[in-house]
C-alpha cells in the first residue's frame, strides 16, 4: 500500500537494542518471488481452510484484498480457503484497561524517535491503508492488541 508512515532503515537497529533481539540483516538465500503474485498463486490453488497469522505491517495483505475487489477468481479463492486472520494490532491504553501499554513506537525509534506519537501500535501505524483493508475484507480477524503481548515479550531466549 502507499504508507502513510514510512519504517526508516536505521530504525531496524533500534527494535533489535529495544526488543534485546538481533536479527539477522539479510537472509543469504532469499527468494525473491513478488508477495502478490505468491499470495495469489497460493490462494488460487489451495484447498486448504487457512489461518493467517499477521504480526507486522499489512501492506501485503492489504494489497491482496485491495486487488480482490477487481478480480474475482481471487475473491472466491480468498472466501473459500482464507478462514480466520489472527493480527497483532493495536493498542489499549492503561486508563482504559489493565493490564494496558503505552504506544511502542518511540520506544522502539529511540534513540532519535521522529514520530511524537505516543499512543499507536506499531503494525497499524506503519501502514493504515493497508490494516483498512484487512479490516474490511470480510474475514472472521482475531486483534491482538499490543498490551495483550506484553505477557509474552520477545526476548533473546524466545528468538532462539
Amino acid at each position: 500500500m502507499i504508507y502513510s508512515n514510512t519504517f526508516p532503515g536505521d530504525a531496524r537497529e533500534a527494535a533489535n537494542v529495544h526488543y534485546d533481539a538481533p536479527f539477522p540483516a539479510k537472509n543469504p538465500n532469499a527468494t525473491l518471488d513478488d508477495a502478490q503474485a505468491f499470495l495469489r498463486d497460493y490462494f488460487i490453488n489451495s484447498n486448504l481452510p487457512t489461518t493467517l497469522l499477521c504480526i507486522g505491517g499489512g501492506s501485503n495483505w492489504g494489497r491482496l484484498f485491495d486487488s480482490a475487489k477487481t478480480d474475482p477468481e481471487l475473491r472466491a479463492a480468498l472466501d473459500k480457503n482464507l478462514k480466520h486472520i489472527v493480527m497483532m494490532g493495536g493498542n489499549l491504553l492503561p486508563e482504559f484497561v489493565t493490564p494496558g501499554a503505552e504506544g511502542n513506537i518511540q520506544p522502539t525509534l529511540q534513540p532519535n524517535p521522529y514520530y511524537t506519537n505516543k499512543a499507536a501500535e506499531w503494525n497499524i501505524f506503519v501502514d493504515v491503508r493497508g490494516a483498512q483493508e484487512i479490516f474490511a475484507s470480510g474475514i472472521p480477524i482475531t486483534l491482538v492488541a499490543l498490551n495483550a503481548t506484553s505477557q509474552v515479550p520477545i526476548t533473546q531466549e524466545f528468538v532462539a
